[in-house]
């Protein structure tokens, strides 16, 4: 059975993993005013939260998300994005379309996340001011992209491709580590066998050698038995 209420789809969520290991939380039409049930979670590694046709009025309750990078809380009737300040210092795309965005100063404080890259206010009421694009800009330094466009209106063809460019750097610089750390290891692998050779080698010789030496003494003593005395 579906989950009627945020709060019951993240405990079901939280019986087949803990919070740190959730990377994408989908609520996508699970109505409530606000958003109850996720505080009290450390949602760490969360990197996608959508919120789409939710009913949602305020963003208050939202947990810490210090890795999430995407929201998508379109489709609502949020007109305050204060607390995505404070709360998702690492945001770089936001869709805010179909919200009761009204005026240029219920984005300011958007001004505040330094990776804030994209977002998307098409079908709020302030998107259809003429010059809603250049007051946006204006006010956002980070911000690269709005409903689709740079501020030279060149078209974002595949947001996906954009939005994973940080990601597939992190990857790679991951791999990269793993991949020397596992050289480091065989190196050591190595070093210790060639090590572990040589010394087998080295007894081995002198095994031989004292082997060789001892028979020598023994025949030496045993040919001097033969040795008749004189009287």
């Amino acid at each position: 059975m579906a989950a009627s209420t945020i709060k019951e789809y993240v405990e079901k969520q939280l019986e087949k993993s803990s919070a740190d290991e959730i990377s994408e939380l989908l609520l996508d039409n699970i109505q409530s005013t606000k958003l109850e049930g996720l505080d009290g979670y450390e949602f760490n590694n969360l990197n996608h939260l959508s919120l789409i046709a939710c009913g949602l009025e305020t963003l208050e309750g939202l947990p810490s998300l210090p890795a999430v990078r995407v929201i998508d809380a379109s489709e609502n009737k949020i007109s305050d994005v204060t607390p995505l300040v404070d709360k998702c210092p690492q945001l770089y795309h936001l869709n805010l379309c179909g919200n009761k965005i009204e005026k240029l100063e219920q984005l300011e404080p958007l001004s505040a996340l330094k990776n804030l890259q994209v977002l998307d206010v098409f079908d709020c009421p302030l998107a259809e001011q003429e010059d809603y694009r250049t007051q946006i800009f204006s006010i956002i330094p980070s911000l690269e992209y709005l409903d689709g466009f740079d501020v030279n209106n060149e078209e974002l063809e595949d947001l996906e491709d954009y939005a994973g460019e940080d990601a597939e750097d992190a990857d790679a610089e991951d791999l990269e580590d793993e991949e020397e750390e596992e050289d480091e290891a065989e190196d050591v692998g190595l070093d210790y066998l060639n090590s572990s050779s040589a010394l087998k080698d080295d007894n081995s010789e002198d095994y031989v050698a004292e082997k060789k030496n001892g028979l020598k003494r023994k025949a030496e003593d045993d040919a001097g038995d033969d040795v008749p005395v004189k009287k």
